[in-house]
């Protein structure tokens, strides 16, 4: 069964389209964990007063940062470890 170039350059264009078919571009996927902080209750899990909800956006906040700084580091120097192993050229 084929479908008329008219209708399939719509189809194209719907996101669902690109989502499935779309370009491949290289994918990241970073697991960013919190850990209770000492003397946390467990209340944690489920007490949710706009303090509580403003501290946890806080942390996630400041713990993805540190996260996200830690592996764009961690990516710089295997980068620098590529580039090293290469000789640089001498000059006369």
């Amino acid at each position: 069964m084929s479908v008329e170039p008219k209708t399939a350059e719509h189809i194209k264009r719907r996101p669902r389209y690109i989502e499935t078919v779309g370009e491949v571009c290289p994918l990241s996927v970073t697991r960013i964990n919190r850990e209770p902080m000492e003397g946390e209750s467990v209340s944690r899990d489920y007490e949710f007063s706009r303090k509580s909800i403003d501290q946890l956006i806080a942390q996630g906040y400041a713990i993805a940062a540190k996260t996200l700084e830690r592996r764009a580091k961690g990516s710089e120097q295997r980068r620098s470890a590529k580039l090293g192993a290469v000789s640089p050229v001498q000059e006369a």
